[in-house]
Order: structure tokens, then sequence, then C-alpha cells
């Protein structure tokens, strides 16, 4: 079977695979026949490759803070922090997993009004950890302190309280 880009792949009998763009997927037929048809990614998918396999995969979910303390989470649900506090933002679940990280952020009452704002982002990762408060401060670390938790009584918060 000749690709678009003019290589040759080499297919077994009963193997499918997918283009480069995902713009067709070809099967290998007993026969020797390659039939290759047209194909579109669904919506929410793209073409990726993925443990050397290309296909249309899902696209993963987006978590994010807009606006001092509204969150959208990753299943699309826009919710609104009303509790100062530490929160998770996203995380692996496996700890042990050499992905593994954790991203966090400090809500806290802004002087003026009360409303909450983000005052400190952090992100653990590998027995390390990164750091970046509302004034621009930053701080990296290569050892984690546990419940090390930052307390700024500040209206400068990175994004602006709604």
């Amino acid at each position: 079977m000749d690709s678009n880009g003019g290589g040759v792949f080499w297919l077994q009998v009963d193997q499918t695979v997918y283009t480069e763009n995902c713009e067709q997927k070809c099967t290998c037929y007993e026969t020797g026949q390659v039939d290759c048809e047209k194909v579109e990614c669904p919506a929410q998918h793209t073409c990726l490759m993925k443990d050397g396999v290309r296909g249309c995969y899902r696209l993963e979910g987006v978590c994010s803070v807009t606006q001092g303390r509204k969150l959208v989470t990753f299943d699309d649900q826009p919710t609104e922090v009303t509790v100062p506090g530490m929160y998770v933002l996203a995380s692996v679940c496996n700890e042990s997993a050499a992905t593994w990280f954790r991203a966090l952020a400090q809500f806290s009452p802004c002087i003026e009004g009360g409303e909450l704002g983000i005052s400190a982002l952090f992100i653990h990762f590998g027995g390390a950890f990164i750091a970046v408060t509302a004034d621009g401060n930053g701080w990296v670390s290569t050892s984690v302190i546990d419940g090390w938790v930052l307390d700024i009584d500040s209206c400068n918060h990175l994004a602006s309280a709604q």
C-alpha cells in the first residue's frame, strides 16, 4: 500500500491502520487486497499515535480556572470556589507513576470586599515542586515539604476576583 507521503506500509492479514492524518483507514484482507476508506475523526477526537497505534483518540479533558474563583472541570462542568483554601486542580492518581504530578491552587480572600481569588499556584512532581505567588515570586524546590501552604493576604491574585 502506497501512503500519501510516498512510503510503503506492510500490513498483516486483518490489520487495519490509519494514514498519517487519519483521513483514510486501510484494512488488509487474506486475499492480499487492501481496501481504504475515507474517514474523519469524530467530534472531541483527534488523530494521534498512542502506544505505536495511530488512530482517532478522544481529546483529553481540560480543567481551567478563570476570573478568580470560577473553575471548569475536566467533564466541562462549571463550578465556583466559595470557601478559602487549597484546591487540587489536577493530579495523576497513581503517586508512584513516573508521570505523577499534582497542581494545586490556593484561594484566598481579597482584603477589599472579601472576594476569593487565586493567591498562589503549586505544582508537585517527582519529589520537587514549583510555587508561584500573586506578587510574581516563584520558588523551585527539589525536596517536598509535606503540608506546606503559602498564605498570602493580598488582593494581587493571579486571576482577578469576580
